[in-house]
């Protein structure tokens, strides 16, 4: 499916000033890049702008904090009775300033000016020394609203948990992010995953100003919000499902080698003490109606042993011990990745799934399972260059693989 339009970049300051709108010629932006990810909260922003006057710095020099509100695409059209196009929009805050390629033959200082620039919403959170006696996701939704103030509910993702409502929870002399990452989604239970027990909780903002608080099962569960396929065609550089390029990054022992084998020790409510152990096999999310392996060799993951005190944990705490347990697995659960380049789409950004379609080299009549299927996307990155064309790269993640019936090892391998 292939199409061309115009891309645009819209940059307007808050309080008005710089005003460049889709009437502006796009040459005067020599770049624009765009990132967001699962595992640093806030998205960010880098906007270079041609100023050979010197405009910007002689009538705004630096202002930390200014907003700008964005908005990055083209117009939706109809192409083969599909919706392509679209736009990311979100406010900005200047973080920081330079001047780069810095013209010689001027009495003053110009060149392209790099706007450096943060979420708003990071400008916007604040230390709230409070305690809550809620559920999680309750205090998650109002911290979305109060800290950062996101109440769209088209722009709120977040999980209902199920901790024990005697739970409290400080947040003490904390910003919200901190809040969020250092307490809640450490501490969170899912209420409606059926993998409550071996899933962990993550919160971000990605670079549509949307707020996620909930687990990367419920993440993984999602329906995919585009399809694309790995395939060579003329019009493959217009070809808004192709994959233009493709890497695969998978495992990492550094990461898994300590959750191997654990032996968690606790003293109950009672003065006693407990112990249980839990192993690799037992947390690892399995994704394809729980058919999916972790290629993990299994003879390893029984040998290696790892000690952890919980210390004293009251009746009431039991799913919050869970789910701090499930919160180790949290980088396992991402650990099997595919990195992809396509043709802009402002639906493809951190927190969303897509469909990947990707030939078996071997047999090349059928798409492998391996490396095919549904991924989550933990990072985005979005670049207009010069050229008008916007390219996205994707970093995609798998909890786990299905092996397909001619994989050799599959005794080998981790595996419900």
């Amino acid at each position: 499916m292939s199409f061309s339009t115009q891309n645009i970049l819209e940059f307007v300051s808050d309080p008005k000033g710089i005003n460049l709108t889709a009437d502006v010629n796009s040459k005067i932006f020599e770049k624009v890049f765009f990132k967001d990810s699962m595992l640093k909260f806030y998205p960010y922003a880098e906007v270079y702008l041609r100023d050979t006057a010197g405009i910007i710095i002689s009538n705004y020099f630096f202002i930390e904090g200014m907003k700008f509100d964005t908005k990055l695409g083209s117009p939706e059209v109809s192409v083969d009775n599909k919706t392509v196009g679209g736009y990311l929009t979100h406010t900005y805050a200047w973080s920081e300033d330079q001047i780069l390629r810095t013209r010689r033959d001027s009495e003053y200082l110009s060149g392209t000016n790099c706007f450096i620039l943060l979420s708003n919403t990071y400008f916007q959170d604040y230390v709230n020394p409070i305690a809550y006696q809620d559920q999680p996701s309750s205090i998650a939704k109002n911290i979305a609203s109060d800290s950062f103030n996101i109440i769209d509910s088209d722009k709120l993702f977040i999980e209902e948990t199920a901790n024990d409502v005697k739970n409290i929870w400080y947040q003490g002399n904390r910003f919200g992010r901190d809040f969020l990452e250092q307490t809640l989604v450490r501490n969170a239970y899912s209420a409606v995953s059926s993998n409550a027990d071996k899933t962990a909780f993550v919160s971000f903002i990605n670079c549509n100003g949307e707020f996620y608080f909930c687990s990367y099962d419920y993440l993984y569960r999602q329906t995919p919000v585009a399809t694309f396929e790995a395939k060579v065609t003329l019009d493959k550089l217009t070809d808004t499902s192709a994959i233009q390029e493709i890497s695969f990054i998978c495992g990492g022992a550094p990461v898994n080698r300590k959750l191997y084998n654990q032996s968690i020790y606790k003293i109950e409510d009672d003065g006693t003490i407990a112990s249980e152990d839990i192993l690799l096999a037992d947390k690892y999310l399995s994704t394809n109606n729980g058919i999916g392996s972790y290629p993990v060799n299994k003879n390893n993951a029984s040998s290696y042993k790892r000690i952890f005190d919980a210390g004293i944990i009251e009746t009431y705490d039991a799913k919050k011990l869970t789910a701090r347990e499930s919160f180790d697995y949290q980088d396992s659960s991402i650990s099997n990745r595919i990195e992809i380049v396509i043709i802009f789409n402002p639906l493809c950004i951190s927190g969303k799934t897509v469909e990947l379609k990707i030939k078996n080299a071997t047999d090349n009549d059928n798409y492998s399972s391996e490396l095919s299927g549904v991924w989550l996307i933990i990072e985005s990155e979005h670049m207009l260059a010069q050229n008008d064309v916007i390219y996205s790269h994707l970093v995609l993640a798998k909890p786990s693989i299905t092996f397909s019936n001619k994989f050799n090892y599959s005794d080998l391998v981790i595996s419900n």
